[in-house]
């Protein structure tokens, strides 16, 4: 059908480059979440600037843009977004990238979806997708959800690394299943990088295109 939307699913796994020293994100002071992060307590309003700064940034504008952001915004150049798309970010299990997630699933919601969804995302008990610990449903069949690895941590040795990649693969077969139809993309440009051949493997099988943006991009 001619103009017709093309529903999409994106998994991205994502990172820790909201703390890397070159962003900015307008000034925030990301010090204060760092030490948020130290002190194991919560820190909604910084969290809140960093996803503000990231809704209108454009590539030219590094600073205030995540990693995973800058791919995104690439991606969507090519293959724009839609309400009727779901999201999924896959995070380590350290407290930084699932601060990270958490505000790059923000950022994600108010610039492509809802720049009046409310925060911090709730658990529900009709989640879509098995394991899915956090997700804001969207209006047209579409949103942003967001899932923790069991097990992987850059502290993780090389056992409890092999079984963290068994906890993803599972994770992302969960994820294809209940979207079997849709046209579907692996984003891995963030997260730890030991997990890119999998993914790159996963995402063969599963019939996702996978991509990736440089951070010289």
């Amino acid at each position: 059908l001619k103009g017709a939307i093309t529903e999409k699913l994106i998994l991205m796994t994502v990172g820790t480059s909201v703390f890397d020293a070159s962003k900015s994100f307008n000034n925030a002071d990301t010090n204060r979440l760092k030490n948020a992060v130290e002190a194991e307590t919560s820190s909604p309003d910084i969290e809140n600037d960093i996803s503000n700064a990231m809704i209108g940034a454009s590539l030219s504008d590094k600073f205030n843009l995540t990693a995973e952001m800058a791919s995104l915004v690439a991606f969507n150049e090519r293959y724009p977004l839609h309400d009727c798309d779901w999201i999924i970010l896959l995070h380590s299990e350290d407290k930084k990238s699932e601060i990270c997630a958490h505000i790059n699933a923000q950022a994600i919601v108010k610039r492509y979806y809802d720049d009046n969804a409310s925060f911090p995302l709730t658990t529900t008990d009709d989640q879509q997708i098995a394991g899915m610990e956090n997700y804001i449903m969207m209006h047209n069949d579409g949103g942003v959800g967001i899932i923790k690895i069991a097990g992987l941590s850059p502290e993780s040795n090389e056992t409890q690394f092999i079984r963290a990649l068994s906890n993803l693969e599972k994770n992302i077969k969960d994820i294809r299943g209940n979207f079997p139809h849709r046209m579907a993309y692996f984003n891995v440009t963030g997260g730890l990088k030991g997990v890119i051949p999998l993914t790159t493997v996963l995402s063969i099988q599963k019939n996702m295109y996978i991509f990736y943006m440089h951070e010289e991009s």
